[in-house]
C-alpha cells in the first residue's frame, strides 16, 4: 500500500510540473494550428506545367512522387488508367527541386510491393534512390506506395520494411483531391485547423491523366484560398511534416534552471540524427513561440523575464 501511495504521489508530482512547466514543444513548426501536405503521384508532365507554376507563385511548397523509369521516357505514363499520359524530364524535376518542391519516390517502376519478396521491395526503392539522387540530385528519403499497396500477399503491413530502406516516412494514408474535390479540401483544412491534424492530400494529373481536374483553375483556386491561411496553417511538402511529427513525438525536454536562465536540454529517442534533419518550435507556457531548436545539437539557454 505504501508503494502504491507513493507512486500515485511521483506520478501527481510529475503531472503536476508538466502542467507548470515552462516551456513545450508545438504540435507544428511555428505553433501553426494545423499542417497541409499537397502531393502529386507518377511525375506527370502538367504538374510542372500548370501546378507548379501557380504555387511557386504564390509560395507553396509540395512533394511530386515520382517514378525515375518514366521520367525522360517520351512514351510517358502507360497504364490503363493513365493511357500515355506525359511525363515530367530531369530537368524540369530539377528546376522545381531549387525552387524548393520536395521531389521523392513512387518506385522505379510503379510496382505493386505487395505482390514481391523484401528484396525485391528493396531493389525496387533503392534503384528509384539512386535514380534521383543520379539525376535529380535529390537525396529520396520519402515514398509513396504504387497503387497504394501497402500488405503483401499474407496481408501483413511492408510499411515498417519500406521504411527501414532509409526512409523519414511513407504515405499510409491520404485524401484525393483531383476530379472536383475542391471546395471539400477546404471544409476539410478548416476541420483539421480545430484539432491540429496533418492532411495529406493526393492527385494525379492536372487537366490530364488519372483523377485530374475537369477544371484546373479548381485547384488554383484551392491554391490561392491556400495562400491566404498561412498565417494558421503549415503548408509544407510531405518530407518537412513527417520530420517535425516523429522528432517532436520522440524529444523530451529536460528543463533545469541557472542564474538569469532557463536550461533547456532536448532528449531524442530511437532517431537517427543524420535523417532526421529539422527544427522543432519552442512555446512557452502562454503558447508564445519562444525559439526554433535543432534537438539533436544540445542544450541551450532561454533567458528568465523576472
Amino acid at each position: 500500500m505504501r508503494k502504491l501511495l507513493l507512486m500515485s504521489v511521483a506520478m501527481a508530482s510529475l503531472a503536476l510540473w508538466a502542467a507548470e512547466a515552462p516551456f513545450r514543444i508545438a504540435k507544428w513548426q511555428n505553433n501553426a494550428k494545423c499542417a497541409v501536405s499537397f502531393t502529386f503521384d507518377d511525375g506527370l508532365l502538367d504538374q510542372y506545367t500548370l501546378a507548379f507554376p501557380v504555387m511557386k507563385e504564390l509560395g507553396l511548397r509540395g512533394t511530386f512522387w515520382v517514378v525515375g523509369s518514366k521520367i525522360d521516357n517520351p512514351a510517358g505514363f502507360r497504364s490503363k488508367v493513365e493511357r500515355n499520359t506525359p511525363t515530367m524530364t530531369s530537368e524540369q524535376l530539377k528546376e522545381m527541386a531549387a525552387a524548393g518542391q520536395e521531389i521523392s519516390s513512387h518506385g522505379f517502376g510503379h510496382a505493386k510491393l505487395g505482390k514481391m519478396t523484401n528484396d525485391e521491395i528493396k531493389e525496387e526503392v533503392e534503384k528509384n534512390k539512386k535514380f534521383l539522387m543520379e539525376k535529380i540530385g535529390v537525396k529520396a528519403d520519402t515514398f509513396a506506395y504504387p497503387y497504394n499497396t501497402k500488405k503483401n500477399k499474407a496481408g501483413e503491413s511492408i510499411v515498417e520494411f519500406v521504411e527501414s530502406l532509409g526512409m523519414v516516412g511513407s504515405r499510409t494514408s491520404q485524401i484525393s483531391l483531383g476530379n472536383g474535390r475542391g471546395e471539400k479540401a477546404k471544409a476539410r483544412i478548416e476541420k483539421a485547423k480545430s484539432n491540429g491534424d496533418w492532411l495529406v492530400f493526393m492527385t494525379h494529373g492536372v487537366a490530364r491523366g488519372y483523377d485530374s481536374f475537369k477544371e484546373p483553375e479548381e485547384l488554383f483556386v484551392l491554391f490561392r484560398w491556400a495562400s491566404s491561411q498561412k498565417d494558421d496553417i503549415w503548408f509544407a511538402p510531405f518530407r518537412e511534416c513527417a520530420i517535425y511529427e516523429k522528432l517532436r513525438e520522440n524529444t523530451t525536454l529536460e528543463i533545469n534552471e541557472e542564474q538569469g536562465f532557463f536550461v533547456i536540454t532536448p532528449h531524442v529517442a530511437n532517431l537517427d540524427a543524420a535523417l532526421f534533419v529539422g527544427e522543432l518550435t519552442l512555446l512557452d507556457k502562454e503558447g508564445n513561440v519562444v525559439a526554433a531548436f535543432n534537438p539533436f545539437a544540445g542544450s541551450f539557454k532561454i533567458p528568465k523575464n523576472d
